[in-house]
């Protein structure tokens, strides 16, 4: 190549070269988005209870039976002479052997009954009603008079199960401890039989 050419050439070299070095390099494609970091579970504070694990949902809890006490009002032994008898929670009463009962609860009962039961547990013949309003009054009135000097048990319980109800709530059975006034029928003796004389 003709020096001289290559020397009148030179000044569009350098200026294309000041051109080139005047560009932006090319960019390199941006990299791809870091994926998301999962958020730690977070912890229960110190002292927190923990939180319950979901489950299938649990059937209610039925309520605690309570004392039949707490529903009694008044139980009577209704005497001739109108001599009504408070009968006590604890311990024996004589009651005269033409008694009647009531007993009265303070809260409406469904399925409240009254039985009389002699010392061998067997219910005494009697005719029972029971009158439900704002409380519950149940009565009872033996067929027949009561054998004195006998043992009774009044007892307070369910007509369906064990316990009484009043509204949803349970209630334990109640008893109390009855002796009929008055001596013992004598004991009946067997008829006396003759010797045989043998011959």
């Amino acid at each position: 190549m003709d020096p001289r050419r290559l020397l009148a050439a030179l000044p569009l070299l350098l200026a294309c070269d000041a051109c080139d070095a005047g560009r932006a390099p090319p960019t390199a494609p941006p990299p791809p988005p870091a994926p998301a970091a999962e958020a730690p579970a977070a912890t229960p504070a110190p002292g927190a209870a923990p939180a319950p694990a979901a489950g299938p949902p649990q059937p209610p809890v039925p309520p605690q039976a309570e004392p039949a006490a707490a529903l009694v009002r008044e139980v009577l032994a209704l005497q001739p002479g109108d001599a009504d008898l408070p009968l006590p929670a604890d311990g024996e009463a004589a009651v005269d052997p033409s008694s009647s009962f009531r007993v009265v609860l303070s809260a409406p009962s469904k399925d409240a009954r009254l039985a009389l039961l002699d010392a061998s547990d067997a219910a005494v013949p009697a005719v029972a009603t029971t009158e439900v309003g704002q409380g519950t009054v149940l009565a009872l009135a033996p067929s027949a008079p009561l054998v004195p000097g006998a043992r009774y048990r009044l007892r307070l319980d369910g007509a369906v199960g064990r316990e009484l109800h009043a509204g949803e709530r349970p209630f334990l059975p109640a008893s109390w401890e009855l002796r009929a006034a008055g001596q013992p029928p004598p004991t009946a003796r067997p008829p006396h039989r003759a010797k045989l004389r043998h011959r």
